[in-house]
């Protein structure tokens, strides 16, 4: 797993970046985290895990590029959604890899 230089964070976590991104360079588990990453399959336009989910074996050995966090899966949800707006209204697109820099 690694994050994105432009991370984005759900509006509720504003106040915990420091404590969040503290406990992810740790790999400490915390409960309440939804990473937005790009996704691992090209059907997707991106996709949500809960973080302690990266933490397991079995996706640590896969390339999640994490973009941005969220405190519940209807925040990722939205912040999603509000993404996906910007990006169409800006490209007539949903490449939103591209739109944002991320790779």
């Amino acid at each position: 797993m690694t994050l994105s230089d432009g991370l984005i964070f759900g509006n509720s976590l504003h106040n915990k970046k420091d404590t969040i991104l503290n406990k992810i360079q740790n790999r400490k588990m915390r409960r309440g985290l939804y990473c937005i990453s790009l996704p691992t399959n090209k059907r997707n336009i991106l996709d949500i895990y809960r973080y302690n989910e990266l933490l397991q074996p079995a996706l640590q050995a896969e390339e999640i590029h994490v973009v941005g966090l969220a405190s519940s899966r209807e925040e990722a949800i939205g912040m999603i959604m509000d993404m996906l707006e910007e990006v169409y209204h800006a490209t007539d697109g949903f490449d939103v890899a591209a739109y944002y820099k991320w790779s």
